[in-house]
């Protein structure tokens, strides 16, 4: 789900070799001013006296070189689809001795959808001349589709889906155009 990738240490100075020979030209300093000045301390003070030299060293070389620690980050979440089913009173008409309604109801409860909705967020809207997530809050005398987009557009703007399925007979009889609202 989250995951780090591509973590890569780069550094930002421009003469990367100056710096490392201070580097090398620092650490003999210090081993040299180590053995030179090296009072009676007891023998715990001297290993932490050498410690922090070391470590006085490499904060200074960490200083000069400037390092960039840089990596991507991933976010992975199932595909979103938000379908549109037609619910206007067209659908009713029968072709075939099926009705629209019926052609549809069957495509919802094949083995194709079902493995869709497996792998896939899918979110249902109902429309006729308006927008609504139950079928039964629908107007089913017209068919407005620019509307329908324009409201789902609107219902989305937070969280858009990855993908629109818009299962309908394809006659808009009200309402702004549905080419135009689909440009926009």
């Amino acid at each position: 789900m989250l995951g780090l990738k591509h973590l890569s240490l780069d550094f930002l100075t421009h003469v990367p070799v100056l710096v490392w020979l201070a580097l090398i030209g620092l650490l003999a300093l210090a081993i040299l001013l180590y053995y030179r000045t090296n009072p009676p301390l007891p023998k715990y003070l001297r290993i932490l006296m050498g410690v922090l030299r070391v470590v006085a060293v490499l904060a200074l070389a960490a200083a000069l070189l400037e390092p960039v620690l840089s990596y991507n980050r991933e976010f992975e979440r199932p595909r979103r689809i938000s379908i549109l089913l037609d619910q206007s009173a067209s659908m009713e008409k029968v072709e075939s001795e099926k009705s629209r309604t019926a052609r549809l109801d069957s495509l919802l409860s094949s083995d194709a959808y079902a493995r869709l909705k497996g792998t896939t967020e899918i979110q249902i809207y109902y429309f006729g001349d308006n927008l609504a997530e139950s079928s039964d809050k629908v107007r089913e005398d017209r068919t407005a589709l620019g509307d329908v987009i324009d409201a789902l557009k609107t219902k989305e703007m937070t969280q858009p889906a990855d993908l629109w399925m818009l299962m309908t007979d394809g006659r808009s009889n009200a309402g702004r155009a549905p080419l135009e609202a689909a440009r926009g």
